[in-house]
């Protein structure tokens, strides 16, 4: 059976010459799309988190229309309450449903995408990339083919956003890891401290021991949980801080960019390499003997187990 095995974003130093890696560019991923289609885009970041639906005295707060563009992002047409209900702001934050519900979120988005790859002719072991910014030399910036406003032909990048403003708010896009701290020496915008994976140290999925610090590798145990509390550690760092050090915020009006907002994140082609790479950092800490996830009926068969939200994704062809 053909493997759909993920690849480094850094194959051929991280440029459109990617075809191993993520397939050949496409004009855009926007062109055409709306916000009640359940395969595209907009949906796909309305799934992780949206402000197009918010209530109250500043609906939409900071709502999508501020962003500036690229993207060109639509606050219409809604889909129907039901499936607004079903599939939107449904992401797992200080939770121990943080790494499996952004797995099926990611999978759900390498379906569509794998799916209109292969209807193109490319090959049907098409997988997301990943961003691995603990890699060798350059690898803690952002992959070339992310900074180009526009691709080799002269067209648009949608793999481009412009409310992507890094740690020193300039739009150059790198993590602090120690070799990102190292190629800028004394930078004061390490505010949140050094990126690390010494999550990987952990040896307990949830709780506390002598390698692993509560709330555990993967976070607190919890029923249906939209976020806020205590971050895991692999959430806490590495997640939340590549987060913040990719969006950053504009000089002047000190908008956010888009990862920096669980909110917004899902709109940045980015968002979806980093979780990739969280991901990947979940199985290679699965891949150590010791390491076990939970074996809790309510871990296994997540919150509709107990008659909450039930954790739904839209594939191509139906729903899993």
């Amino acid at each position: 059976m053909a493997q759909d095995t993920r690849k480094n974003a850094w194959i051929n130093n991280g440029t459109f010459a990617i075809s191993t890696c993520s397939g050949t560019p496409r004009r855009s991923r926007y062109a055409g799309q709306a916000l009640d289609d359940t395969a595209s885009w907009y949906f796909f970041a309305t799934i992780h988190g949206q402000y197009v639906n918010q209530q109250g005295p500043t609906p939409g707060y900071p709502d999508w229309g501020y962003l500036p563009a690229p993207p060109p992002v639509p606050n219409s047409p809604k889909p129907s309450t039901s499936v607004v209900k079903q599939y939107w702001g449904q992401c797992q934050h200080q939770s121990w449903y943080f790494a499996p519900w952004h797995r099926g979120h990611l999978l759900a988005l390498e379906a569509h995408i794998r799916a209109e790859v292969v209807a193109a002719g490319g090959p049907a072991t098409w997988a997301l990339p990943y961003w691995n910014y603990f890699g060798p030399g350059n690898d803690y910036t952002i992959p070339l083919a992310f900074i180009q406003a526009t691709l080799p032909d002269g067209t648009p990048n949608a793999l481009f956003v412009e409310a992507r403003y890094g740690p020193d708010g300039d739009g150059k896009i790198y993590i602090p890891t120690a070799a990102g701290g190292a190629g800028h020496p004394g930078d004061p915008n390490f505010v949140y401290g050094i990126v690390t994976q010494d999550c990987l140290k952990n040896t307990i999925y949830n709780g506390s021991n002598a390698a692993t610090k509560a709330p555990g590798f993967g976070g607190p145990k919890t029923s249906f949980w939209h976020g806020g509390g205590n971050s895991g550690n692999l959430e806490s760092n590495t997640h939340n801080l590549v987060h913040v050090y990719v969006g950053g915020a504009q000089p002047g009006s000190g908008n956010g960019g888009l990862m920096s907002d669980p909110s917004l994140a899902g709109l940045d082609p980015i968002f979806y390499l980093h979780h990739a790479n969280i991901d990947r950092m979940w199985a290679e800490w699965n891949s150590a003997p010791a390491n076990k996830n939970p074996t809790d009926n309510a871990w296994l068969k997540g919150p509709a187990a107990s008659g909450a939200h039930e954790f739904v994704m839209p594939m191509p062809g139906g729903r899993a």
